[in-house]
């Protein structure tokens, strides 16, 4: 096939690429335009094979405009996808260098975590739960959301959803607590599945504890 950069556009979607350590493989989708009346051999680099691992090449099939391949998650960090062809030249070109057509996908693989274990609000007092990322994101990542007992059953709210902002490694989320309870309920946060391949991924829940008002004028006193 002949393809050229002034003619033709090579992208990846999603980008930028941004996964949980640990969750199933996703798929990426390179998309080739216009479609091609021949197969598209793209070949695929990663820059840092220790972070994730691409497969060598993945065919777009003839007049299709688009084909997916399985990036392998290794660890938390930072790399480039590349995603390139090299084209043949035409006819009566064969002693011309044909510009090879390009793109890239940055992917950042992270891991996030959430503290306290447990925590004991008083009544219309607020407290904090902290999301910590183990890597910067490159882009805000919107979508998620708090579920759970305490917040079922009227003990606690939290804003939702929440936007993780791009560039932080730790978050806060404020903990309002409505009122008192005398059990403990969970708080649970669910990333979005832009991150994860399985729905309603929850990280471990924090144990919520209520205490009437009249307790912290107990300790005053």
């Amino acid at each position: 096939m002949t393809v050229g950069p002034a003619t033709t556009t090579l992208t990846m979607d999603p980008s930028p690429f941004m996964w949980i350590l640990g969750q199933p493989n996703p798929a990426i989708s390179v998309f080739i335009s216009p479609v091609q009346g021949s197969v598209t051999y793209v070949q695929l680099q990663s820059s840092n094979p220790a972070v994730v691992q691409v497969p060598s090449i993945v065919q777009i099939p003839a007049n299709t405009a688009s084909a997916s391949f399985t990036p392998t998650t290794v660890s938390t960090g930072t790399a480039t996808i590349t995603a390139s062809i090299t084209p043949v030249p035409a006819p009566g070109e064969v002693g011309a260098a044909a510009a090879a057509l390009a793109t890239t996908d940055a992917v950042t693989v992270f891991t996030v975590t959430r503290s306290p274990a447990d925590m004991t609000i008083l009544a219309g007092h607020t407290g904090t739960v902290t999301l910590t990322l183990s890597n910067p994101l490159p882009v805000s990542l919107p979508g998620v959301t708090a579920g759970g007992g305490a917040i079922t059953n009227g003990l606690v709210s939290v804003p939702t959803p929440i936007t993780i902002p791009a560039g932080v490694t730790s978050y806060d989320i404020t903990v309002t607590a409505l009122q008192p309870s005398a059990t403990t309920r969970t708080l649970w946060f669910q990333m979005p599945t832009t991150v994860s391949d399985v729905p309603g991924l929850q990280l471990t829940a924090t144990a919520i504890t209520v205490n009437p008002l009249e307790f912290e004028l107990a300790i005053a006193s």
